[in-house]
């Protein structure tokens, strides 16, 4: 544990995390919800979820703390998909095909750069960048 270390950016990634999944967490508990809600409580849940990432980078003072990018990146991107989704879905479907068609879109675009990222990321040099305190893939 001699690279563990809590910082005040550690903490209160932890407090968006507890806040993210909170309320994602309610809005998917919501009975007879709008599909409009199921998007929004998604985006609440990856956006508590990439203060995962930002804890491991903060806390963590080792090499391997560097692949926290392998959290932000795909989350970051399917985050990017639920307000398009939201817009579609609320107040009602109203082009439910249009819908499903961008919803497919943007999955082959989350999909296909992450893959991508992932066989990239995976040899490449590990910095540590002492200004910021963290350690981080040369890309």
């Amino acid at each position: 544990m001699d690279s563990f270390f809590l910082t005040y950016y550690s903490v209160s990634s932890l407090i968006g995390l507890v806040m993210g999944l909170t309320m994602g967490i309610y809005f998917l508990s919501v009975r007879n919800s709008s599909s409009a809600m199921k998007f929004l409580a998604m985006l609440l849940i990856c956006a508590g979820s990439m203060n995962v990432a930002y804890f491991i980078s903060s806390s963590f003072i080792e090499p391997l703390a560097a692949y926290h990018r392998w959290i932000t990146v795909p989350v970051g991107l399917l985050m990017s998909m639920a307000p398009a989704q939201l817009f579609f879905h609320y107040p009602n479907n109203r082009w439910p095909r249009a819908a499903r068609i961008s919803l497919i879109v943007q999955l082959i675009t989350v999909v296909l750069p992450v893959a991508v990222f992932f066989i990239f990321s995976v040899d490449v040099p590990l910095l540590y960048h002492f200004d910021g305190h963290y350690w981080d893939l040369v890309a």
